[in-house]
């Protein structure tokens, strides 16, 4: 399993199909970040015996886990409302450009 995710990511690398190199990179991270995470859940199986050890890998996921949300959120925001934000700019260009007259 987590090999055919690697191999998506190699794939990801050489892909051409993103609309801007920004999205190309932020699939990269977000499945570079699901890897870790992945590695991170094997250990806490069955690896990992002692118990603060055990603590520090489930707060790594968490941690992990809550940056990669907060991430896509504030990217998703910026991305709707650039649009909205270059109408309320040009808007008031022009009712500058009105009042000038």
């Amino acid at each position: 399993m987590l090999q055919m995710t690697v191999f998506y990511i190699i794939y990801l690398g050489y892909a051409s199909f993103f609309k801007t190199a920004g999205s190309k990179l932020l699939e990269i991270v977000n499945e570079s970040v699901f890897v870790i995470i992945q590695y991170l859940l094997m250990l806490l199986h069955s690896m990992v015996w002692v118990e603060g050890h055990r603590n520090s890998v489930g707060t790594g996921i968490i941690v992990l886990t809550s940056l990669l949300l907060a991430m896509n959120f504030i990217i998703i925001i910026m991305v709707s409302l650039r649009p909205q934000s270059r109408k309320f700019y040009l808007n008031r260009l022009r009712k500058q450009a009105i009042a000038k007259r």
